[in-house]
């Protein structure tokens, strides 16, 4: 079936970049989000982990658990984000190839025009 513009294969060029922007600009912000929340720490004095004592080591206990929350949080940013990045990877690829398809497949399938050329 073709497209309202001739294309063989229906794909919207802009539509597809703007999701490409879209895709970028998550990862970016991903990214920076990770740094941020690997970076939080209020340290362990916060918690009392210099305390004598059973204090003390409910104080380190509780430092130790929000570290590994916000190391977990960190990492789960920064994956989130380089899918994203592999998102606009695979699209601009996509579109990239597009044309060349969209050419392949009228010289394969569709006949001669009327004056004698291949679309």
């Amino acid at each position: 079936m073709t497209a309202p513009d001739g294309r063989i294969l229906s794909t919207n060029p802009d539509l597809v970049l703007q999701f490409v922007s879209l895709a970028s600009d998550a990862s970016d912000s991903l990214a920076d989000t990770s740094a941020r929340i690997a970076s939080t720490n209020p340290g362990a004095p916060l918690f009392g982990a210099f305390a004598p004592g059973r204090l003390g080591e409910l104080g380190r206990a509780m430092h130790h658990q929000l570290v590994d929350a916000l190391t977990s949080q960190a990492d789960a940013a920064a994956a989130h984000g380089a899918r994203y990045a592999d998102l606009a990877v695979n699209l601009r690829a996509m579109l990239s190839n597009h044309d060349d398809a969209d050419h392949w497949v009228r010289r394969r399938f569709l006949p001669d025009d009327p004056n004698g050329r291949r679309p």
